[in-house]
């Protein structure tokens, strides 16, 4: 059985919400419009790219286990 890799984007939206943040102002911090986050979250996170959850990771001071736990969820959708 083919695994698929994806984002927990319901950890993602604790993890930003557990911050004192909104998806908003975890947008600004990376330098991406708010409209087009949340398109991504829409999509259950298969369309953020490396260079963005890295980001993300960095914004919210994930631990690594919170980051492997948010990106590399095995009952997601299968990134692209």
């Amino acid at each position: 059985m083919e695994q698929a890799w994806g984002i927990n984007t319901d950890l993602l939206q604790v993890a930003i919400k557990n911050r004192g943040m909104n998806v908003s102002e975890l947008s600004a911090l990376i330098g991406m419009d708010p409209s087009t986050f949340y398109r991504k979250l829409q999509a259950k996170g298969i369309k953020f790219t490396i260079g963005q959850m890295h980001s993300m990771v960095d914004a919210l001071a994930l631990t690594n286990q919170e980051a492997s736990d948010i990106f590399f969820d095995l009952n997601s959708q299968k990134c692209e």
